[in-house]
């Protein structure tokens, strides 16, 4: 969680990390109430998973588009 609220603060292009702190922190807060037996945990917790993976793939593209041609993705 203190990765998020760091990287929260926004400066320069830290936004889309902070986006992905945002949904691996709120993975974790999902993982937790799946552990105490609650069906919504588990459903978001999925929901969560599947968004930052999409959004960590879409970093990785746009990072390596941007250093091989110098092609801007990222806001």
């Amino acid at each position: 969680m203190l990765g998020t609220v760091v990287v929260s603060i926004p400066v320069g292009q830290d936004v889309p990390v902070a986006l992905l702190f945002t949904g691996l922190t709120e993975f974790s807060v999902s993982e937790f109430f799946t552990s105490l037996g609650l069906k919504a945990g588990r459903q978001s917790m999925g929901t969560w998973h599947l968004a930052t993976g999409l959004w960590l793939m879409y970093l990785t593209w746009a990072t390596a588009l941007n250093l091989s041609v110098g092609f801007k993705l990222l806001p």
